[in-house]
């Protein structure tokens, strides 16, 4: 029996995963639509996130979000 995928944001299964909430399904839902990888390849990817460094490295776009820097 092949291994359920969960993501590593949210610990759902990534096959069927639903938008949520989870910013790591929303990130994913923009590679696919970008077309730039194949299907198994974006599991993949998926499946093998650091969620707390892709946190690190998100938290001070979410503080530059919160200051209005991206506000036009």
């Amino acid at each position: 029996m092949a291994k359920r995928l969960r993501c590593p944001n949210c610990t759902r299964n990534i096959v069927g995963h639903e938008p949520n909430g989870c910013v790591l399904e929303a990130l994913m839902s923009v590679l696919r639509d970008r077309g730039d990888h194949t299907e198994r390849k974006l599991r993949s990817i998926w499946a093998n996130v650091d969620a707390d460094r892709l946190w690190n490295a998100l938290g001070p776009i979410v503080d530059d979000l919160g200051e209005g820097v991206f506000t036009s």
